[in-house]
């Protein structure tokens, strides 16, 4: 059995600016959901990374403990393609040089795409973006295909 579950098609849909979000939950199992603003992993990788804006994702961050269960939402706005990725936290760590060109590169991609139904790119970017940022990191146990489609929330694959 393969217990490698990141492929290059889910790397390839990272790089296509989709639309995220992640939710991780606290003791008591309240949920708290934050906007990513990029992710990425490396082929045959289990691990997954991501960054949120940390002045708006205060009490998710307070959430997201090393050993924490966390999940990714990552729909691609053009075909809504959508993946839904399960995990254990393995590090919350503010960005690297590396990390912060990956946001950048994402936020530019993502205000371009809102030109498209006419939201002014500039305008966008002033409350999309933030000032400092924490990035994220868990290692992959389970993929979901939620596709709005028959068979939407699916497992795709799992090492459990």
């Amino acid at each position: 059995m393969n217990d490698t579950l990141i492929t290059q098609d889910y790397i390839d849909h990272f790089s296509q600016t989709p639309s995220m979000y992640t939710s991780c939950a606290n003791d008591e199992d309240t949920p708290e959901t934050t906007r990513v603003l990029s992710g990425w992993s490396k082929l045959d990788s289990n691990v997954i990374h991501f960054a949120v804006e940390t002045s708006q994702s205060e009490r998710f961050i307070s959430f997201a403990q090393v050993g924490n269960r966390v999940s990714l939402v990552s729909v691609t706005l053009s075909n809504y393609l959508t993946y839904q990725y399960k995990g254990e936290i393995i590090s919350v760590e503010p960005p690297s040089p590396e990390d912060l060109e990956k946001v950048q590169a994402y936020i530019d991609g993502f205000c371009s795409l809102v030109a498209y139904v006419g939201i002014d790119s500039d305008r966008y970017r002033v409350g999309f973006a933030g000032r400092s940022y924490t990035i994220v990191s868990f290692k992959v146990d389970s993929v979901f295909d939620q596709t709005p489609r028959v068979g939407a929330g699916s497992l795709v694959k799992s090492i459990k």
